[in-house]
């Protein structure tokens, strides 16, 4: 269900560009057309122009210590498009980044314990100083990865830091570039990599790395006769909504390393809150939800450790302070929980551990919705959503949601 999700993800937020009619002829940039010019040329009438990097990574995995590593090595490809420049898109309020897609295919270093990782993500990249030689790109993408040696407790219990096959990948960008021709240029920076299954396998400690980048953009040209689809934006509705959801999560109930193996189990979530847009893009809400925690109930009630109002145990209400980014059918969802009551993993956790204190009290999440038949502009709407829940800042549970506002 997971792998089915991400790719659906990663398919609908690169949709927006990729989905313009286009057809490859490029009007290719010629030796005496300045920088200057191609970007203002570029502006003006929106045109489509595709871009493609081909990227060396190498680091060494930042939280594996006990590991004998030798360095991780990445090859990452990339390709995206310009995206509109005209008043009305709603690309326009986000500073028209180039948005598309990368695949990247990593060598963990213990190839024996940590083994290779293949991963696919939508991409945003910001260009700056484009009409000079030498400029700035600041790169973000979150997506899809696919770890081919997890932990397994038969043949690979040295893995402690990822224990599904299954993962997501963050990745932050910064690197430098410089154009030695009308239609390349090398860049040299860093990436920071982050990987997680969100709490739904044991264990998971997660794999960062940070590493030094060095490669080449190609940018063939603009594709002739096209340019980017306008898209108007509504007037700002900034009325306040009522806003419904319902949504399912999935994890173990387990410390970060341990116990492994153990049994996934479901929560269930009801929260109702309310929303304001404070700009075009830019909505904030507040509110409240309850969940139900199907694994704190197990363990409650094998080991009797509430002798009455096990369910009522079981359960854990917080107030949400929320931010959400419009981007047409799609939203980037930020909330900072605060719990209110959460009787179990005060007691239970927080006996054992009170250095913890802060993951009884903050649940923040986040995640990315998708409105499927009215968009993120809308008064009324009907969202899907996925987003990784979390304690503190350790993964909790993989939250897939139903809301409706209005």
């Amino acid at each position: 269900m997971e792998r089915i999700l991400s790719i659906a993800i990663t398919l609908v937020l690169t949709f927006p560009v990729f989905s313009q009619e286009t057809e490859y002829e490029f009007v290719q940039p010629t030796e005496n057309q300045s920088n200057t010019e191609q970007t203002q040329y570029s502006s003006t009438r929106g045109a489509i122009a595709p871009h493609f990097s081909f990227d060396y990574l190498h680091g060494n995995v930042m939280n594996a210590k006990e590991l004998d590593k030798n360095g991780s090595n990445y090859i990452q490809l990339c390709a995206t498009m310009n995206t509109g420049t005209q008043d009305g898109s709603f690309f326009n309020c986000y500073k028209s980044p180039e948005v598309g897609i990368s695949g990247l295919v990593g060598f963990l270093g213990e190839k024996d314990v940590l083994g290779t990782v293949f991963a696919l993500y939508p991409t945003w990249r910001y260009t700056f100083f484009k009409t000079k030689s030498i400029g700035l790109n600041v790169k973000l993408g979150s997506g899809f990865a696919w770890f081919t040696k997890p932990y397994n407790k038969f043949d690979n219990t040295e893995n402690k830091l990822i224990g599904s096959h299954i993962n997501n990948i963050t990745e932050i960008g910064l690197d430098v570039w410089f154009q030695f021709h009308p239609q390349w240029k090398i860049d040299a920076g860093t990436s920071f990599l982050h990987f997680s299954n969100g709490h739904t396998a044991i264990p998971n400690k997660g794999l960062n790395d940070i590493t030094a980048r060095l490669g080449v953009i190609y940018s063939p040209g603009e594709l002739n006769g096209k340019s980017t689809k306008h898209r108007e934006m509504p007037e700002l509705d900034d009325s306040w909504k009522k806003n419904i959801v319902v949504s399912l999560g999935r994890h173990e109930l387990a410390y970060t390393e341990s116990p492994t193996d153990g049994p996934s189990y479901n929560v269930y979530k009801l929260g109702c809150y309310f929303s304001k847009r404070l700009s075009k893009i830019n909505e904030v809400k507040f509110g409240s939800t309850i969940s139900y925690y199907q694994s704190y109930y197990t363990f409650i009630h094998l080991t009797d450790y509430y002798n009455h109002l096990q369910h009522l145990a079981s359960t854990v209400v917080a107030l949400q302070i929320g931010h959400e980014f419009l981007i047409n059918r799609f939203g980037f969802d930020t909330d900072l929980g605060i719990k209110v009551v959460d009787p179990f993993y005060r007691d239970y956790f927080l006996e054992r551990d009170n250095s913890l204190w802060y993951k009884s009290v903050f649940a923040p999440k986040v995640g990315f919705k998708f409105y499927p038949i009215w968009n993120s502009y809308d008064k009324q709407r009907l969202a899907l959503g996925m987003y990784i829940k979390t304690n503190g800042l350790q993964a909790d549970f993989v939250e897939y949601s139903l809301s409706y506002s209005f």
